[in-house]
């Protein structure tokens, strides 16, 4: 049974070539009623046999409040459509990051952060955790990188919106915070060069 306070809403995705839509439902957490629903996506090709993936999202609202979403069904729906639900569908520019217009959505991109997910459907247990989605590669490309902080405190809110019997052991004590597969570097500063006026 789906308790009401985990399932967060749906999300409308659109398939990347047809064009066709689809409704997937949003929860705000992992537990023992949603883990089948959250990870649909086959990923044996990549990571070997009995694996499979979920995308999830983190954002940081503007009072400082954090919101989890993981995703349930992977080909249509994306981190964008996800963030852009938690958002607010009639924020503008949510509607903007819905539909990938990154150009408008510069304040939104330091406050989201994209997750790709892998459970052993074996053991139960999930043993991958990236920062990765065209959220990611798009920050990356404008710049817009997520400040460190921010990053420490959006993995924490991630990792307890899982119940901790689905956590392999590095990510149940915390042995994580090192992995930098679980976060973005920031983008060095470009050096200015100056010049001595004569």
């Amino acid at each position: 049974m789906t308790y009401a306070t985990d399932l967060i809403g749906q999300v409308v995705g659109v398939h990347p070539v047809s064009g066709e839509t689809k409704v997937s439902e949003m929860y705000s957490r992992i537990t023992e009623e949603t883990i089948d629903d959250i990870f649909q996506t086959d990923l044996s090709h990549k990571f070997g046999e009995q694996v499979k993936g979920a995308k999830a999202v983190v954002y940081a609202d503007y009072y400082g409040k954090y919101h989890v979403a993981f995703l349930t069904e992977s080909v249509y729906t994306h981190h964008r459509h996800a963030a852009a639900t938690l958002v607010g569908v009639d924020n503008p520019r949510a509607k903007a990051l819905y539909e990938g217009d990154y150009d408008q959505v510069h304040d939104l991109l330091d406050r989201i952060a994209g997750f790709e997910l892998q459970l052993d459907a074996q053991t139960g247990q999930i043993i991958g955790i990236q920062q990765d989605s065209w959220i990611t590669k798009r920050q990356k490309d404008r710049g817009r990188i997520v400040s460190s902080t921010m990053q420490e405190e959006m993995v924490l809110e991630l990792l307890s919106s899982i119940d901790p019997s689905f956590l392999s052991e590095k990510y149940r004590e915390l042995e994580c915070v090192d992995d930098q597969k679980l976060f973005v570097a920031p983008i060095p500063q470009q050096g200015y060069q100056t010049h001595l006026l004569n």
